[in-house]
């Protein structure tokens, strides 16, 4: 958990680093989401802060909230795991073709 700790440096992308280290952290813990408070301390930012970038993403489609407004956990959106679906999706149709030419070329299956 320390490595999410002071890993966002300064400069006009901090922004963009916070973000981002929101959504590894949501995707590190799980399917079944993180409560504002864990999150908080795992980034070391204030809960109003994170709470305006958590409210960025579900806007952005990127993060979604399950449970009740006393106990809201957040986790990473069924667009956000489509996406990564396609993208693994996309590397297999590159690797079949690799094995492809790879036979054509030599004879033997990979």
């Amino acid at each position: 958990m320390d490595k999410y700790k002071n890993s966002v440096a300064g400069g006009n992308l901090k922004p963009a680093r916070i973000t981002l280290q929101i959504l590894e952290i949501l995707v590190d813990n799980g399917v079944e989401g993180m409560s504002l408070n864990r999150l908080s301390k795992l980034m070391a930012i204030p809960r109003t802060s994170l709470h305006r970038y958590l409210q960025m993403l579900i806007e952005s489609g990127w993060v979604e909230t399950v449970g009740e407004k006393n106990s809201l956990l957040w986790k990473p959106s069924n667009h956000f795991i489509k996406l990564a679906f396609s993208y693994r999706n996309a590397v297999r149709a590159q690797i079949e073709e690799v094995k492809s030419e790879f036979k054509n070329l030599t004879g033997e299956e990979l």
